[in-house]
């Protein structure tokens, strides 16, 4: 991945020497070939923040597999889902009803 947005630096690069040496008659095609060269290198740029991003969160985030050493240094403690009581049915049923009206 990061080749691919340094061949896409590489060629837009080279399409602004391009430009810069072009004779007046081509220098317009010249320019529109340099900016089409920068789209793709900030496509490629994108696509590998992106990736960056997607990678660095599936090794941080607390619901991503741990090994088997991570799991023994942080114990039993620490779980992906967290435990939540509810009140007994009683303690619903006794709640003041709202009525709407």
């Amino acid at each position: 991945m990061r080749t691919r947005w340094r061949d896409a630096a590489n060629v837009s690069a080279a399409r602004w020497e391009l430009f810069l040496d072009a004779e007046a008659e081509v220098r317009g095609f010249a320019f529109a070939s340099y900016v089409v060269a920068l789209d793709a290198k900030e496509a490629a740029a994108t696509e590998l923040a992106v990736r960056r991003s997607i990678a660095f969160i599936a090794r941080t985030s607390i619901l991503a597999p741990r090994s088997d050493r991570e799991e023994r240094r942080l114990g039993t403690r620490w779980r992906t889902h967290a435990y939540v009581a509810c009140p007994p049915q009683a303690a619903l049923d006794a709640r003041p009803q709202r009525h709407h009206g």
